[in-house]
């Protein structure tokens, strides 16, 4: 869940998913090492292929997901913080924002490659762009102008997505004076 206080709602990184990738990576691991060990289970021998893929497939895919996804399942900080300046994306490099609520027209839901994502529909878009100017990158790829100019992956915020447009949207009318 986002943390709710006075002054905004701060989102984190989903940690599902990373503890997911961990648990996969750490599966395939000991499926490598035990095919590379052990000749066998219970008298039937593991084949050269079998030996060949757990070394150069298992063992590396399994050692990739772990070292890329434990990181993220046991560190917890901010990722999108929303409050009375605007939005600011934090897990981009550089941060991105504030994006002020002025700039932003609506909230809308879209999918990006089968992902969920909360998309911003800006009032103005050259002018919003020319103000962060690179930073945005991220954020234009993952919209890609279909449904909305900005797009920020579901999974970067901690919590259902009909509730992070609903809250995103209030915040917005709250700071704006603007309806609908």
């Amino acid at each position: 869940m986002a943390e709710k206080s006075d002054y905004g709602i701060i989102y984190a990184r989903w940690r599902t998913g990373a503890f997911g990738a961990a648990a996969v990576g750490i599966g395939l691991i000991a499926f490598a090492a035990i095919v590379v060990t052990r000749n066998g289970i219970a008298g039937i021998p593991f084949s050269v292929d079998l030996q060949t893929m757990a070394i150069y497939l298992a063992l590396p895919l399994g050692g990739a997901l772990l070292l890329g996804h434990a990181h993220h399942a046991v560190r917890r900080e901010p990722t999108v913080v929303a409050d009375k300046d605007g939005i600011t994306v934090l897990y981009t490099k550089p941060p991105v924002g504030p994006i002020r609520w002025a700039e932003i027209q609506r909230f809308v839901p879209f999918r990006s490659n089968g992902r969920p994502c909360v998309g911003m529909v800006l009032e103005d878009a050259e002018h919003t762009r020319s103000l962060h100017r690179q930073n945005l990158a991220p954020l234009i790829r993952v919209a890609r102008r279909k449904r909305a100019h900005l797009g920020i992956p579901a999974k970067m915020m901690n919590d259902r997505l009909p509730v992070i447009i609903r809250d995103l949207e209030e915040m917005r009318q709250r700071y704006t004076w603007r309806r609908g």
